[in-house]
Order: C-alpha cells, then structure tokens, then sequence
C-alpha cells in the first residue's frame, strides 16, 4: 500500500483517480460510470460504457461464508490482533503515510 501510494504522489498525470475496492464493491455501476466519465470517452463509446457499467459483478468468496469486508473482525484471534497491533507500531512511520494518502484521496477505510 505505501508503495502504491508513493507511486501514485509521484506519478506526472494532471489528473489522478483514486478507488477504493470497498467503493467499488458497493457501487460497481456508480464507481465505473464515474470512471467513464472522468476519461472523457468519446460519444460513440458512451452506449458500451453503460453496457459494462451495468453488468454487476457478484461479489463471491469461495474460502469461506459472510462478507469478506467485514468478516475479518470476527474471525481474528486475539493474538491475531495482537501481532497485527504489533506491526502497525514497528512500522508506524509507514502507517502514517498511508492513513495521510488516505485522507488526502478521499479514501475511506471500514472501521
């Protein structure tokens, strides 16, 4: 994530879109029209633009039931929280370039 995000700040576009895999999950349409239209695309393109925008991808886990946004929280033992804990604090400097990439793209991470 840190790298993508340097990349991002690095990279020489004029004009940078950022989405978020939960943004898209819930809104798949909303997210993928957004995106057509934000590239500008020519009028001709517009009907298969919305053709694919329309064709909802079903979100399927096949490891194991629930949703997988949020099933995590469940499913973490507490010594499983607890190294998780544990990384963010040794690489706190990381982290918080990541929660500022975050904020500053607008993303937002489930809590």
């Amino acid at each position: 994530n840190e790298l993508a995000l340097k990349e991002l700040d690095n990279a020489p576009f004029a004009k940078k879109i950022v989405i978020s895999y939960e943004d898209l999950v819930r809104n798949q349409k909303g997210i993928l029209l957004s995106l057509f239209k934000a590239l500008d695309l020519e009028e001709m393109h517009h009907d298969e633009a919305l053709k694919i925008a329309s064709q909802g991808t079903v979100l399927v886990n096949t490891t194991t039931k629930g949703n997988p946004l949020t099933k995590w929280k469940d499913q973490l033992s507490n010594h499983e929280k607890s190294a998780i804990d544990k990384a963010l604090s040794d690489r706190d400097t990381s982290y918080q370039f990541i929660n500022e990439s975050l904020e500053k793209y607008k993303i937002r991470p489930i809590t």
